[in-house]
């Protein structure tokens, strides 16, 4: 009779059908893909968190990305022993159906760049191209329910990709939701720029 009564009260405080373990267990299943990770620090500091139902990819071999980013070492090192899901390199966010990496119920690909300086005329169409194609891929391997969340910049050259048209363009993907990234939900997370900028 306990616990009824703190699970009702719990009802009650939350003002949700769903009880905070249910949320709990619910979000501990969810199955996440990591795109482009950078040195890894945003994913290190998931699963540190408390969530390892993790794949996290590089589009780099391991040697080139640490090199890139030899701080990643301790990230990718951690990563590889308590994600569920491991480390995979050399994946082109692109082709992300290709490689037999499973359905997810959340893809997510932190601050995407093509590499093409940003001062370059070059630059919208490849990042059009670079997150159009990510989507096409991405939405083939989405469980239902499922949703890609994109993290870009924003200002110039960032609002002239046109995220919301591609969406539409693409796959007949719909925008939910903008918000702010909060950095504070990933200690330890630093952003890192992709070569070439």
């Amino acid at each position: 009779a306990t616990i009824g009564g703190m699970a009702a009260a719990a009802h009650a405080v939350t003002g949700v059908g769903v009880d905070l373990l249910s949320t709990c267990v619910m979000a501990a299943r969810t199955r996440m893909l990591s795109v482009g990770s950078g040195d890894a620090s945003q994913q290190a500091s998931i699963v540190q968190s408390g969530h390892n139902n993790i794949v996290t990819t590089f589009y780099d071999c391991k040697t080139e990305l640490l090199r890139k980013y030899p701080c990643a070492a301790q990230h990718v090192e951690y990563l590889e022993t308590q994600a569920d899901g491991g480390v995979k390199y050399e994946i082109d966010a692109t082709k992300l159906h290709t490689y037999n990496l499973g359905m997810f119920d959340l893809i997510f690909f932190t601050f995407p760049h093509s590499g093409v300086p940003n001062s370059s005329p070059d630059n919208v169409p490849s990042n059009q191209s670079l997150l159009r194609s990510f989507l096409d891929s991405a939405a083939t391997m989405l469980n239902p329910n499922g949703e890609i969340q994109i993290t870009l910049k924003t200002g110039q050259p960032y609002d002239q990709w046109r995220l919301p048209l591609l969406l539409q363009e693409t796959c007949g993907l719909t925008l939910v939701d903008t918000r702010e990234l909060d950095k504070s939900l990933f200690p330890g997370y630093v952003h890192r720029l992709t070569q070439g900028m």
